[in-house]
């Protein structure tokens, strides 16, 4: 039930927006920002209007995997049609070096093989390695990019497989972000004790995919070199395995529930009138999620909704206080799965619904049909069926949109992605490989600081005539030995400015398309959920989306679930409109 298959480096140029908040330094407010980028971004979808994929919270793919000039490059997914992303993201084929790491088995494995074998020049080292999976019915499913340049590292972790249907015609998510070299590379006790967070749960997770020996050596070697301090996420991570003890809250909704037991939550209107901290046992939790695994109420709603659960508040005299589990689960929880006609009138018709593998036996549970919400696709994505996987905490009225924590990750609701707690919750089974992004309030304060100290641009923007591949590894060549070299502009320093960081909440951008009052708005970073909040329940009408059934009725593009035609292999990307 975890499976989803059916069946020239343009140079970089410095973009128009910058990822640091200090070139919007308020000079009236203290050296305070007046606004940032969104933490995620949304993937374009061709088939959607103009406006759907309008800045500033829509990136193609291609915008962020540039070159001119990649050492190292990790590619990580379940499903790679090879020829189909390097046709998307040219940049790939003039690496140095490329890892390519997947979960594809049989036909699919084939074709990768072949592919890496005949489409990169002889002087790309290219190493190919499917994680082993040593539990029944797991896989590797993380999707995530990890670009080494010689002054930087940009690191890309998102939903969609590497296929022309997921990147170009489905609601997806992605987080990037880059990290400068360490100014001091050298660490204090020669262990891990002075590294950041951030960097410990990457390096952990790396060495947990068992990467060929030489291949590990150089991704680690490459990737110490380099400051993480200023992470704006926090890394929750899957591996198959029994784990237990201190290894149990190092992975699946264990590690969720870890990372959130340690945060504080001081968002704006957390506290009662009494000065007492709200313990958010009014909070709605919503999972949004792209395929379903065999589920029990138990798991749900005492496992996995405890890690949901976890973290702490504080009063008005700062005093800590746990959260609490919601007052009643059966309406805080909210499972955001599509419709049969949401499915039915997409872009693609039914055959969106391949890459939404809820079976039958699966999906109709008694005990699911209270929690089940329609999509209903905000920001323009009514129409482009879910694979973004999203988990997130919220307040609801009269403070709706106003969002604790969110997830941007690779995991679906299922055990094999999550984990169940075995031996008396001394033992946590995880059955595949997965990866997400964790965005936390105070993390976007340390974050900003970060970015107003270094204030690093990513390239948007390509030139007209970029060289190509062969151009580029002929200069490399005639480069061997020297000592200069080109530095992506995105790893160029700016003027350090510094200011004191005043407390910052998450909200939905769908909720704040309405103009508020400045006061309302200050300190609020939108995050691009694509669906309302609160999610809107089925209707009685309202069926949930069943790969497994028959559907006789004719979709948006003309076609039965029996006479659709589904290819996930064999694209190649077109070239954008010109307007």
């Amino acid at each position: 039930d975890e499976r989803e298959r059916s069946d020239a480096p343009p140079p970089a140029k410095r973009s128009r927006g910058s990822a640091a908040c200090s070139d919007a330094a308020d000079a009236s407010g203290g050296g305070r920002p007046r606004s940032c980028k969104s933490p995620f971004e949304l993937l374009r979808v061709r088939a959607l209007p103009a406006s759907a994929n309008a800045a500033p919270h829509v990136r193609a793919l291609k915008d962020l995997v540039v070159g001119p000039d990649i050492e190292l490059a990790l590619v990580s997914n379940y499903m790679i049609d090879l020829p189909w992303l390097l046709s998307a993201c040219p940049a790939l084929a003039c690496a140095r070096s490329v890892m390519l790491v997947h979960g594809e088995r049989g036909q699919g494995e084939a074709l990768l093989q072949a592919g890496a074998a005949t489409l990169f020049d002889a002087a790309v080292d290219v190493t190919l390695h499917a994680p082993p999976l040593p539990i029944p019915y797991g896989t590797h499913h993380s999707k995530a990019f990890i670009l080494v340049y010689k002054c930087g590292v940009r690191v890309i972790i998102h939903t969609a497989n590497l296929i022309h249907g997921d990147c170009n015609n489905k609601t997806q998510g992605m987080w990037h972000q880059d990290f400068p070299l360490k100014l001091h590379t050298k660490l204090d006790d020669g262990g891990t004790r002075s590294r950041p967070l951030f960097e410990k749960q990457l390096v952990g997770y790396l060495l947990a995919l068992q990467l060929p020996a030489h291949a590990q050596t150089r991704l680690i070697n490459a990737l110490v070199r380099f400051d993480f301090s200023g992470a704006r996420v926090q890394l929750v991570a899957s591996v198959p395995g029994y784990h237990s003890g201190a290894a149990l809250q190092r992975w699946g909704h264990m590690s969720l529930r870890k990372q959130l037991n340690e945060h504080v939550f001081t968002n704006r209107g957390s506290s009662g009138e009494d000065g007492k901290a709200d313990r958010g046992e009014g909070d709605h939790f919503v999972c949004q999620f792209s395929s379903l695994g065999s589920l029990q109420q138990k798991w749900l709603h005492e496992e996995f909704l405890a890690s949901l659960a976890a973290g702490k508040a504080a009063d008005a005299d700062q005093k800590l206080a746990a959260l609490k589990m919601p007052r009643q689960p059966r309406s805080q929880l909210h499972l955001v799965w599509p419709t049969v006609e949401e499915v039915r009138n997409s872009v693609e018709g039914w055959v969106a619904g391949v890459s939404i593998p809820g079976y039958a036996a699966n999906v109709r549970r008694d005990f699911l049909s209270q929690h089940w919400c329609r999509f209903s696709g905000a920001l323009g994505r009514r129409h482009a069926m879910p694979h973004i996987k999203t988990f997130l905490r919220y307040r609801p009225a009269p403070r709706d949109g106003e969002v604790l924590w969110a997830l941007l990750t690779s995991h679906n609701l299922s055990k094999a992605a999550w984990g169940a707690l075995q031996k008396k919750d001394s033992q946590l089974m995880v059955r595949s490989y997965e990866l997400g992004v964790l965005f936390l309030p105070g993390l976007e304060a340390e974050y900003r600081k970060s970015a107003a100290a270094f204030g690093f641009d990513a390239p948007s923007a390509t030139q007209a005539q970029p060289p190509s591949c062969a151009e580029a590894i002929a200069a490399r060549r005639s480069d061997e030995g020297k000592s200069e070299s080109v530095m992506p502009s995105m790893f160029s320093a700016a003027l350090k400015r510094s200011y004191t960081p005043h407390p910052f909440s998450f909200a939905a951008a769908a909720s704040l398309s309405s103009p508020r009052p400045r006061g309302e708005r200050e300190g609020v970073v939108e995050l691009p959920v694509p669906y309302a909040l609160p999610p809107a329940r089925y209707t009685s009408e309202d069926r949930p989306w069943v790969a497994d059934d028959v559907y006789r009725e004719v979709d948006s593009m003309g076609k039965t679930s029996l006479t659709m035609q589904v290819r996930m292999y064999g694209h190649a990307e077109q070239p954008d409109e010109v307007d």
